[in-house]
């Protein structure tokens, strides 16, 4: 990154690209704490901007205003907009709420029985920037994601794939056979299909929350490069 940042800075206008940069991360398995830490971190050591989405991944991002109707209408909207067969349309709050039990039990279950090569792996990868030994960070990890889990806020644990699954089997409550929901679901644009029916941000609290994040984030670049 330090080399990166050396060739943008030479990269000149009213300011240099590096300085318009601004990430987007998906927080993966971090706490609340941990993202902001990392923000501090790299703000600090680069001088860059940077913004983790209030869920595990973008993807998650779909689960944040919980199992209500307004996610049932995006479900509803989707399975028309993708032709899936079956689709019962009046069926989806129900559909939605049995595929919400049903990630929950899921989730609960990847923290019950947990997969401690795999986390070791993802959180090596976070040691040097939040300054935290192994051990102390994987007990705050799954103390935050089992509460989660346990709270139902499964936007912060999903991720992509259960996010898919979740949707895919809501589907399948609505009607939609399981060979063709799955076969939505294993396509490359699952994602766009369901994003393009998103008719009210505020619905997705984490997507809200983001919004008025960047909003923020460029009238402050707008006020400095004025020199204000």
């Amino acid at each position: 990154m330090s080399a990166l940042r050396i060739v943008l800075k030479n990269i000149r206008n009213d300011c240099s690209l590096w300085d318009k940069a601004h990430l987007i991360l998906d927080r993966d398995l971090l706490t609340d704490l941990q993202a902001k830490a990392v923000i501090d971190a790299l703000e600090r050591s680069f001088g860059l901007r940077v913004n983790f989405w209030e869920a595990h991944c973008v993807e998650a991002v779909l689960l944040s205003g919980g199992a209500g109707p307004a996610l049932a209408r995006v479900f509803e909207r989707v399975g028309v907009a993708s032709h899936l067969p079956n689709l019962i349309a009046d069926a989806a709050e129900e559909a939605c709420m049995k595929a919400w039990a049903t990630l929950g039990v899921r989730l609960q279950a990847s923290w019950d029985q947990l997969d401690l090569q795999k986390l070791h792996g993802v959180l090596d990868q976070r040691l040097k920037l939040l300054n935290e030994v192994l051990g102390e960070l994987q007990n705050t990890v799954c103390e935050f994601h089992r509460s989660a889990v346990a709270s139902e806020r499964y936007w912060e644990s999903a991720d992509k794939n259960d996010v898919a699954d979740f949707i895919s089997e809501a589907f399948q409550h609505m009607g939609v056979p399981a060979d063709d929901a799955e076969r939505w679901r294993d396509g490359p644009n699952w994602l766009q299909a369901v994003v393009s029916e998103l008719k009210s941000v505020p619905d997705f609290p984490a997507l809200q929350s983001m919004r008025e994040d960047l909003r923020r984030a460029s009238k402050l670049s707008s006020t400095k490069s004025r020199g204000g």
